[in-house]
């Protein structure tokens, strides 16, 4: 794993990514600036997106990830449906009428060979913001070694040059009657913070946003990372909306081998190597 050159001039454009192998950003602009320089982007939305989809690949399902504003572009659901040959989409979490919804719980529903859509206002616009990335892979809590051995080896390999992990952070929208405005999720920054230590442990550089995300889960994990999910303001949101055991889901740390990759059909598939 060469490092990048260093020797840029002075008088050079200020560069805000960092020369090491895995950085950590925030957000759908991040995500996108990732995908423009030939990064490996990974989105992490820990409650629930990227779980849900990290569960549902490992039953051997194709997930098709839209956001919100996709969805409307395509006729809302019933359009999803027809357009892609799926069942219509779940807008909330608690859908009943769709066969997978946000809530990891849903995930029961589906066999392998099922393709699925799914969406959500924070880590479906993530994918929605990278989707002409190179590479584009879903990571969380469950499946965090996975996805760091993945990006380690593809480093290693020269397949990729570097990867951004972007922590998804949520909508103010979400929680109250605003309209606009992000606020940073600490469950994504753990499930940043998960990866990045666990591709450090595998000889993979970080930069400074990805040792500060390490630093942090190191400590959640240390606490419980059930105690810090359940603490977080999404996290006491879903407890308040009967969604406890979605939580406990999303902290089970390493249980899937599965890496989601978004194929050029745009479903999130399995890639056991890059």
């Amino acid at each position: 794993m060469p490092e990048h050159d260093t020797s840029d001039p002075p008088n050079a454009p200020f560069d805000p990514w960092p020369t090491t192998h895995l950085h950590v950003e925030w957000g759908s602009q991040a995500a996108q600036l990732a995908a423009d320089r030939g990064d490996t982007v990974v989105v992490v939305d820990t409650l629930t997106f990227s779980t849900t989809v990290t569960m549902a690949v490992s039953r051997g399902a194709a997930v098709l990830a839209l956001s919100h504003a996709e969805v409307a572009r395509l006729g809302g659901p019933d359009g999803v449906a027809q357009t892609y040959q799926v069942a219509p989409p779940a807008l909330t979490q608690d859908g009943t009428d769709a066969k997978l919804t946000l809530s990891p719980s849903s995930v029961g529903n589906l066999i392998s060979g099922d393709q699925v859509a799914l969406t959500s206002i924070n880590g479906a616009d993530i994918v929605r913001s990278a989707r002409h990335a190179a590479v584009l892979l879903a990571g969380c809590l469950r499946n965090r070694t996975a996805v760091a051995r993945w990006c380690a080896d593809a480093l290693t390999g020269g397949v990729i040059r570097r990867v951004t992990v972007i922590a998804a952070a949520s909508r103010w929208s979400s929680t109250l009657d605003l309209t606009d405005g992000m606020r940073p999720s600490v469950e994504d920054w753990l499930g940043a913070g998960a990866i990045a230590a666990a591709a450090e442990a595998l000889g993979v550089s970080l930069s400074t946003e990805a040792k500060a995300a390490a630093s942090t889960y190191a400590v959640a994990e240390r606490d419980g990372l059930d105690r810090w999910l359940r603490g977080s303001t999404t996290g006491r949101e879903m407890i308040q909306k009967n969604f406890a055991p979605d939580i406990d889901e999303a902290a089970r740390l390493d249980l899937d081998d599965t890496v989601p990759r978004l194929d050029s059909r745009g479903f999130f598939v399995t890639s056991d190597h890059p």
